[in-house]
């Protein structure tokens, strides 16, 4: 099959915030790497402990309270791409929500730097979030199996950021 070197040695992951869950399933190639939410004195792993639906609604019944993110935590991140390197995985491409609104692309880079020499690890910072990031991911998938290397792949995201917007639509400003 053309192409498949590229596919089956390069690993795509996308950060939850990317609302992938909602459209994958199981037998997806791209790996979900998970956000936590604080909410209520409970830490949830966003997308698997806590469904957006949940989530929402919880938000809308409590809006005084504060709700916090983290980002995935580093021995989790090295201990996801020491699997990968396991699965016979060469490189990695990490698509990841807007640095401007999470710390997560600066984690995922010093956890690619510790793994350096280990597993090449490309960190796209998508500067989007929710379905626009998503996509990141998708494309990456989608360049691959065309046959585009990870270095191809991670080109033609970064030239894709400019072009990209998000607009939000709201009830109130409450």
């Amino acid at each position: 099959m053309a192409g498949s070197y590229s596919f089956y040695r390069c690993a795509v992951l996308a950060t939850s915030t990317s609302m992938l869950d909602s459209i994958l399933d199981r037998n997806s190639p791209i790996h979900m790497l998970r956000l936590t939410v604080q909410m209520d004195g409970e830490t949830y792993a966003e997308g698997l402990d806590l469904k957006a639906e949940a989530f929402y609604d919880w938000a809308r019944t409590h809006p005084e309270e504060k709700i916090t993110t983290s980002p995935p935590d580093m021995q989790s991140l090295i201990d996801n791409f020491q699997y990968l390197k396991s699965q016979g995985y060469e490189e990695a491409i990490v698509t990841t929500i807007s640095g401007k609104l999470s710390e997560s692309a600066a984690v995922i880079r010093r956890a690619a730097e510790a793994m350096e020499g280990t597993l090449k690890i490309h960190v796209v910072d998508t500067g989007t979030t929710c379905m626009p990031e998503g996509f990141f991911a998708l494309e990456a998938v989608r360049l691959l199996k065309a046959g585009k290397t990870a270095e191809e792949v991670v080109d033609y995201l970064e030239r894709l950021k400019p072009r990209c917007e998000i607009l939000f639509g709201v009830h109130s400003l409450t």
